[in-house]
């Protein structure tokens, strides 16, 4: 024992053994270190949280929000709320709750100069995507524009006629200079920091006959819709999110705008009798008028029927706030890897769609409109 312990002793007062036994320690520990980070993307691969946006939170943060403003949450209406400012928009409604902006394309040349005598005279040979409805079938075709206006006011609860269009307007630049200026909301916008061969299509055309009407859905990726009615009139049914089983929605098919995108859609018609009769889901109804901008979150369901014969554009945007579930849909309809850079969490939303926008893989071929 008196050996035993004079060689621990001993050992223990060496000082090389010391600082040799400290070096060993701590570069096991920074090995270790590294070898976690470089493996970290691959580990999160397998047990890695969705991206998402945290609904009710958002939902409580309005309500703090409306409070501190003096005003009151209707669950039932779609507020009006003119001279929307981006602030407002943030702290009220994004990602949260629709909002109609009453005059809010008021300036748009579009408003006075888009008649069917106009479109007719410039454009009535070119043509354009309509989908016709025909006593319960659908089908797509390609008309002139001439060809369209000639059913324009034919519309009937049993037949009606949509022209929607993704390229049209993109087509025409003399046309997309009678949109402008663009609405200040969207300068929150974060799909221009995507490169353009890849950015959703922005200038969706919408003409509608009275009686048609989009299909019930959420809009693709995710992303926060906006409606600008120029001429007519649309009834809106918005449905709260969580209400997924309630519609019998869908998500089997796929969708190009041009990414990639997960269809979330329903067969019911939520202005047509089997709705009226055996639905019992939440909704929220408003009329558009001209001049309206309609915003609509991510991850609503929607469907908007022409009460009379409708003109109309519709955009997207992505916002800071809701930029995980629109990262969240390009990971689910494959254009996007989930093995994104281990510290990618925790970098700012700008160095996030930049990084996103470099690693997207989009075969630029396949190509398909979506219905508004």
């Amino acid at each position: 024992m008196a050996f035993y312990r004079h060689r621990k002793s001993n050992k223990l007062k060496d000082p090389v053994n010391a600082v040799y036994s400290y070096f060993v320690y701590v570069t096991a520990l920074l090995v270790s270190l590294v070898a976690i980070l470089f493996y970290q993307t691959t580990i999160r691969d397998i047990a890695r949280p969705s991206y998402s946006f945290d609904y009710e939170s958002a939902f409580q943060s309005r309500l703090l929000a409306l409070r501190r403003n003096k005003l009151e949450h209707n669950e039932n209406e779609v507020p009006r709320h003119g001279n929307l400012t981006n602030e407002q928009f943030e702290g009220l409604y994004d990602g949260v709750w629709p909002v109609i902006v009453p005059g809010g394309v008021d300036r748009w040349p579009a408003l006075t100069k888009w008649s069917r005598d106009y479109f007719r005279g410039i454009y009535g040979r070119d043509y354009v995507t309509v989908s016709v409805f025909d006593r319960g079938i659908m089908e797509g075709v390609n008309w002139s524009v001439e060809d369209f206006l000639r059913q324009i006011d034919a519309g009937s609860s049993n037949q009606w006629t949509y022209l929607q269009d993704e390229h049209f307007l993109r087509q025409h630049d003399d046309l997309l200079e009678d949109i402008v200026p663009a609405p200040s909301l969207l300068s929150l916008d974060l799909l221009p920091l995507l490169p353009a061969k890849v950015r959703p299509w922005s200038s969706l055309f919408l003409w509608g006959s009275a009686y048609s009407r989009s299909p019930l859905h959420v809009d693709p990726l995710n992303w926060t819709g906006i409606s600008a009615l120029l001429h007519g009139k649309k009834r809106w049914r918005l449905f709260p999110p969580g209400q997924d089983n309630i519609l019998q929605a869908t998500n089997a098919l796929r969708t190009r705008v041009p990414l990639n995108s997960v269809k979330y859609q329903s067969a019911i018609d939520a202005f047509g009798e089997y709705f009226q009769k055996n639905i019992r889901a939440r909704f929220l109804e408003v009329e558009q008028y001209p001049g309206d901008l309609l915003i609509i979150p991510g991850g609503w369901f929607h469907q908007a029927f022409n009460e009379i014969p409708t003109l109309a554009i519709s955009t997207q945007m992505i916002t800071p706030k809701t930029a995980a579930t629109f990262i969240e849909e390009l990971c689910r309809g494959g254009d996007l890897n989930r093995s994104l850079p281990a510290w990618f969490p925790y970098m700012n939303i700008q160095r996030q769609m930049n990084i996103v926008g470099q690693r997207l893989n989009v075969d630029q071929n396949q190509t398909e409109f979506y219905f508004i």
